[in-house]
Order: C-alpha cells, then structure tokens, then sequence
C-alpha cells in the first residue's frame, strides 16, 4: 500500500467533493430546518436587540469607527436584517462556516499535514449548535475570520529579523484590535504556537504572546477607559448577540484554532520520529508494532478518503442531532407566523409544540391564529386549555419582550389603542428602537389624530435599511392627508377604539369587551372573545344568552364549542329544548350521554380523565367544564 506523504506548508489544495458536500448539506439544513428567518425575528426576544441595531447615517458609521471591534460590529449589525430572507441568511452563515473549515486546513498546512481531516468540520459545527439556539452569533464569526486572516497574512510575510519582528507583531495586533476586538488576542496565541512549535523562533513566539494580550490592555483600559473585563469581553464574558447559554460554545470556537495548530504540529513532529526510527529499524524489526500499524493506517491514501467521507456523514449526524428538541423553533415559528398574519401556518407550528410545554403567552398566539382562521369555536380545545389561562394580562417578569409584543398587537387589534401603546412603549424602552415597535406606534398615533408624533417614529424608521420605503410612502401620505382617513388600516381601527378609558385601574375582561360591543357593535373580535371568556370561565348560560347575535357576525351555523356550551346549559337546567332551539347536532348530545355514563362507572377522578380522553372526548367543551382543561 502506497503511503500518502505529508504536503509542504507552500502546498495549494482544492475544495474537494466531501466539503462540496457537506457544505450544500449545511446551508440546505439552516435554510430549512434552522429557518435564519426565526433568527432574525428573535432579535429582541433571544439576543439583545439594542447591539444589533442598525440606522443609515454617518453618524452610526462614526461611532463605530471611533471604537475597537466597531466595524465588525458595524457589518453584524448591518447584516443581520438580510437574515429575514431566509435564503440570504443560510448563505451567509455557510459563508461564515467554510471560511472557519478553510482556516482549519490552512492550519493544518503551515505544519505540514494535508487538508480534509475531521477536525476541519468542528468550527462549522460549533457555529450550527450556536444558530440552531436562535443566537445571532455573526459577530463572532466575523471576528474569528478577520483574525484568522491576519493570521494567514502575518505567516507568509512573516520577517526573520528581531528587529523587525519587534515592530510588525505590536502593529499587527493593534491593527486586529481596532478592527476586531477583543477577539484579536485569538492572534498573539496562534502566533506563538507557530513560532514556538513551527518555526522554532522563540523569540518571536513570546514576543508576539506579550504584544497580543498586553495589546487590549493599552488600547482599551488605558487609552479608551475601558474596564478590563470589557478589554478581553469575548473572553471573560458574552458577547452580543449570544446568550449567557451559548457562550461556552463561543470559547470552544476561539480555543478551536490554537488547539488544532498545536495538535497538528505535535503530530507531524510524532510522524517524523516515528519515520525516523523506522528507517533505522527497518533490517531488524522483523514485523512493525499494532501502533506503528495504525499510524499506517492513517497515513495510507485509502483510509484518508474513507475517513473524508465518514467526516461528512458524522458532520451530518451531528446537525441533526443537536437540533433534535425544536421547541424554541415552534415558540419562535408560531410568534413569527403569528406577527406576519401567517395564520395557518402558525396553527401547523404550533401543533408540533408538546402540552407540557405550554404557557399562556404561547397560547395567545394559538387563539389569535384559531380566530383570524375562523376556527375558534370550532377547535379552540383541542390545544391545552385550563381554568386559569388568561389572554389579557401580563406578568410583570418577564425575561424578554415577546409578551409585550404579542399583547400590544391584540389589543391594537381588538381596538384598545391606549393598552397597545402602553405595552408598545414598554418594549420601545426596554429593547431600544425595534422596526415593528416604531412602526406600531407610528400607526398608533394616526389613529389617534397626532401627526406629528407619528411622524417622529416614522422618520426613525425610515432609517432602518428594510424600511425605508414604506416609511417614506408612509411620510408622504401623511403629508397629503394629517386626518389619514383615505388609509383603510387607519380608518378600521378608528371605528373599533375605545374612545374614553375607564376611570378604574383594574378593569375586568368581561366589562372591556362589553365596552369595546357598545363601541361598535360589529367588532366581531371583540364578541368572539367574550364567548372565549365565558367558554374559559364556565358560564355556559352567557354563551347560550348571546347566541342570539350570531348572524349579525356572519355565522351561518352554531360553532362546535358553542352547541357543547348550549348541551352543558340544558344539563345544569334541565331544559333540554334548548337542544332543539339551536340545532344541535346529535353526535354532541351523544358525547354528554358518553361522559355521564363514564362519570357513573369510574371508580376515581383520574380513571374518569383516562377514560373520556380514550372515547375521544378530549378536545371537546363538555370535558373541560367537567375536568377544568382540555386532555387531547
């Protein structure tokens, strides 16, 4: 077997099958299954949104320029909105990726060993476990390529001379420092273990060491009045866009490199002796040793293919392994759909998201999704319900500005204007000038007849790359019209709100949806949630009392849930010609028969439960008035 010699640090190799591969399997995999749209909308809810804001203007262009690490900044911040294409974001990240593998083989060259082992698919991996958290770790990313390309520069011109050395080392960490940021003293190291156990220069290894870690120091705390944690912050501490969970895999990534360097060089050095001795050996070692065999094993040209390929199929596996619990996918995905009037596909999201996982924020968007789809009578328990869930009020703890945001659009919906602009301010205050928070409020103060708040916010986002222009169109027909009364969404939502606020602070859902009737008796929203409540709060007689106003809402028949109400009502009265009033169908009188029948002949309250959810009663109105939820 013809053994696969080392290739020379000058050698060039090419992108070969097994990275074409894995690559086109990497960006088809974020594209779809990570979705960088769910990226991009997380901003705000899982990564901070006030670091990866961005605003036209050399202003912003300015401040970056005046601070370490700023343009690269600049570009994450720039870039990160394009991740709502969720095409554009894929490619951007795979980008991102193949340059941290072609970095690795880079590595792997300068000590003498050719490109294509395992260890070139980590970084891409680390940087997938990173994106499938809904991080925006493009920052890091950046950071890492600009400093592996100083590196890359700093080793082909590297000067031999002290002299010289003494100047080009601190001048190219200076420079990496500006431009990068605390990630540069990833450059110092890799450059010490190059010189150290590469070329062999100590002196050059250990001055490059000092200049690259006292760098940050100088230039951060004792020039710009940094604190130190902040001069070393991708260190010591996350760094925007990543959260305190993911940032052990951001360390991982830094440390990648160097690691990979050192264990390249310490094998080639390992070959070496070992060709050494064995030429030494070689007319008295009448056959070679089970390490020296698997040394062999691993040089030979066959088994380096093999191991390629094994490379890809592992890098494969692990994609989809560690993004094998989707649940912040589906909280994400629904919310997403949900915010784009995707309503269907927020209800196919959420029926992937387990029981136990639920919480009433993530409920709120499954009953919205079931009320703008027309199915709120009809399947609203057949997700988790309970006797306590409440869609109208919103805890106070919260660790992120989702709650705000999906509370802000229902009641700006349902026309409770001053509750969406109070909840919009909250998440404008906490998270900084979010697009779709300027653009609310922008609406907000059509509505209510103040133009020239409106436009404050407007021309704010008209700063936003992917706003400009329905901003501007946005400025324009303010102009022409300061009542907006020409404007549909203006003109709905005048006819809808409440005009004068209640003088009780605490005012109770019932009285508010009552309020919002006696505003405009066609505000079908409005009517379909005081059924909602009444259904969630077992008053199955005030549903049967508003039946009645059905038709004025454009029902042409009784929803499922309501008729359950209309058979509970008749069962608590005895008046069963309530059945026969309202047309019930005959399957749900045989589902209450069902349930009295299970109630009669189960010997506890559990065995009930399990009974009335395997004869199919689960999702139905009947067993969570008897069971105080839902049992799918």
């Amino acid at each position: 077997m013809r053994s696969c010699r080392p290739s020379s640090p000058g050698q060039h190799s090419h992108v070969g099958l097994d990275t074409g591969i894995f690559f086109l399997l990497f960006y088809v995999h974020v594209w779809l299954i990570v979705d960088p749209r769910l990226v991009d909308h997380a901003v705000g809810i899982v990564s901070s949104y006030s670091s990866l804001s961005f605003t036209t203007g050399w202003p912003f262009f300015r401040e970056h320029l005046l601070r370490p690490g700023g343009i690269v900044e600049y570009v994450t911040r720039f870039s990160t909105p394009f991740f709502c294409w969720g095409w554009l974001g894929a490619l951007i990240v795979t980008a991102v990726a193949w340059g941290t593998c072609f970095s690795i083989d880079a590595l792997t060259r300068l000590a003498g060993l050719s490109r294509g082992i395992a260890v070139r698919l980590g970084p891409p991996l680390l940087l997938l476990m990173l994106y499938a958290g809904y991080s925006q770790p493009l920052r890091v990313g950046l950071s890492l390529l600009v400093v592996l390309a100083g590196f890359g520069f700093y080793t082909r011109a590297a000067p031999r001379n002290r002299t010289t050395l003494s100047v080009v080392v601190p001048a190219m960490c200076f420079a990496l420092y500006y431009i990068a940021g605390s990630a540069s003293v990833l450059f110092p190291v890799l450059v010490a273990v190059y010189e150290l156990l590469v070329r062999r220069q100590w002196f050059a290894g250990l001055a490059g060491l000092f200049w690259g870690l006292a760098v940050p120091a100088i230039l951060g705390t004792a020039w710009l009045g940094f604190p130190l944690r902040n001069a070393y912050a991708e260190f010591l501490a996350p760094v925007s866009g990543v959260t305190v969970a993911d940032w052990p895999y951001v360390l991982a990534l830094h440390l990648y490199f160097p690691v990979v360097l050192t264990g390249a060089a310490l094998w080639k050095a390992m070959i070496a002796r070992h060709e050494g001795n064995a030429r030494n050996a070689a007319s008295r070692t009448p056959s070679p040793s089970l390490s020296a065999r698997f040394q062999r094993f691993l040089l030979a040209e066959e088994s380096s293919r093999r191991m390629k390929t094994a490379a890809v199929f592992l890098g494969v596996a692990g994609i989809v392994w560690f993004n094998h619990v989707p649940y912040a996918k589906v909280v994400l995905k629904t919310d997403y759909c949900c915010r784009h009037g995707k309503w269907s596909q927020a209800l196919e999201a959420a029926a992937k998201m387990p029981s136990r996982q639920y919480s009433s924020r993530f409920n709120r968007n499954v009953v919205l999704a079931l009320y703008h789809t027309g199915r709120l009578g009809e399947e609203m328990f057949c997700y988790p319900q309970t006797n306590n869930t409440d869609l109208y009020t919103v805890s106070e703890v919260e660790d992120d500005v989702l709650p705000y945001l999906q509370v802000a659009r229902f009641f700006m919906e349902i026309g409770e204007i001053n509750r969406a602009e109070r909840y919009a301010c909250e998440v404008l205050t906490g998270t900084g000038d979010l697009p779709v928070v300027l653009e609310q409020l922008a609406t907000i103060n059509m509505v209510k007849n103040r133009p020239q708040t409106a436009r404050v916010f407007l021309n704010a986002l008209s700063k936003k790359p992917l706003h400009c222009r329905t901003a501007q169109e946005r400025l324009r027909e303010l102009g022409d019209d300061l009542r907006m009364d020409d404007d549909p969404t203006v003109s709905r939502l005048r006819k809808v709100m409440l005009t004068r606020d209640s003088v009780s602070y605490v005012t109770g859902v019932e009285a508010t949806l009552m309020r919002l009737l006696a505003r405009n008796r066609r505000n079908k929203m409005a009517f379909d949630f005081l059924l909602v409540h009444y259904l969630i709060t077992g008053q199955p007689n005030q549903v049967v009392a508003n039946l009645q106003y059905l038709e004025d809402f454009g029902y042409r028949r009784i929803p499922r849930h309501f008729q359950e109400a209309v058979v509970a009502h008749a069962s608590a009265t005895g008046d069963w010609s309530l059945t026969d009033e309202y047309g019930v169908a005959p399957e749900i009188l045989g589902q209450q028969v069902l349930l009295t029948q299970i109630l009669a002949s189960a010997p506890s309250e559990d065995e009930a439960v399990k009974a009335a959810i395997a004869a199919g009663l689960g999702d139905s109105y009947l067993f969570y008035l008897r069971f105080g939820r839902s049992g799918l």
